[in-house]
């Protein structure tokens, strides 16, 4: 599969982490993550393989870079909530001061 077809990578990719096929799925997620790094989708997703195959250092470092490329998408704030890790809002148009 092609590269650019990014939204249906990502959708395969689910599919894969659906059916626990994680290492395909990471492996998915990386090609896209390779060609545009600040998707969040992808990205929120690679945070789910890492979780579920106990790289959980891995899984905070996807959905802290998440928080930052989005800072409107609440999910990666409500993870690193659930696993302890505070992160700072910045509300869009700001410098966070």
């Amino acid at each position: 599969m092609r590269p650019r077809f990014i939204d249906i990578r990502t959708k395969f990719a689910g599919t894969l982490i659906d059916s626990g096929y994680l290492e395909k799925a990471k492996t998915e997620l990386l090609v896209i993550l390779e060609s545009r790094p600040g998707f969040v989708g992808a990205r929120i997703r690679l945070g789910v393989v890492l979780q579920r195959t106990g790289d959980t250092d891995g899984a905070i470092r996807e959905r802290k870079q998440c928080a930052a490329d989005d800072p409107a998408d609440m999910r990666p704030r409500a993870y690193l909530a659930s696993v302890g890790v505070t992160f700072p809002h910045v509300h869009p148009g700001t410098d966070g001061d």
